[in-house]
């Protein structure tokens, strides 16, 4: 179940689990039952300790890849596509969805941390060895977490990109509603409404 640097993280574990097998390969003598027995049966105990401590880790490291999966997808902007906003209402409206999401993604890095500090106490009396592993575990979770939070930016600039100019498919659904009160100061001729660009065209 394990990759090389995941052995080397549970290196004490494994070379505990081998002090306790190595007298069946050595010097248990097999034909007696009862010895056998015993042996066996204390042996499968320790395995199944070390299995236990194992299968924690891999769930612990799997719950936080799907908290980094869910910081990607907590996007930091919301359009449905079916709203049409007045004067300060898309403001507001994304701070009211800002705030949600940053109180989500707080609530997810103290789930992550909480997981972080309980498998450590596994590995925090083992060898200096061990620790360097432990430390090198810890960088690539954080990377794992930074690189959720890349994605969520580029998702979130995406979707909005997507609500002005449309994804190159099909024409934008409206997003402002602007309001305009023409006054008819000039000729006829000189008469003219000009929008003017609010961003550069993509």
């Amino acid at each position: 179940m394990l990759s090389p640097e995941e052995r080397a993280l549970f290196k004490e574990r494994i070379r505990y689990l081998d002090r306790k097998i190595q007298p069946g390969l050595k010097k248990l003598h097999w034909s007696l039952k009862g010895a056998s027995a015993t042996f066996i049966s204390e042996c499968r105990l320790h395995a199944s300790k070390v299995q236990t401590i194992v299968n924690e880790y891999k769930a612990a490291t799997l719950a936080i890849a799907r908290s980094a999966q869910q910081i990607s997808e907590a996007l930091l902007v919301r359009i449905t596509g079916k709203r049409v906003y007045n004067d300060l209402e898309f403001e507001e409206d994304q701070k009211e969805h800002r705030a949600w999401v940053q109180q989500k993604l707080m609530d997810i890095h103290e789930e992550v941390t909480s997981i972080m500090r309980q498998t450590y106490e596994v590995f925090k009396h083992d060898s200096t060895e061990v620790q360097q592993y432990w430390m090198a575990y810890t960088i690539k979770m954080n990377r794992m977490m930074e690189e959720a939070f890349r994605l969520n930016v580029k998702w979130s600039l995406l979707e909005l990109s997507k609500a002005i100019n449309g994804d190159g498919k099909t024409t934008p659904n409206p997003l402002f509603r602007v309001k305009v009160i023409l006054q008819n100061n000039y000729p006829a001729p000189s008469a003219q409404v000009e929008f003017p660009q609010l961003w550069p065209s993509s």
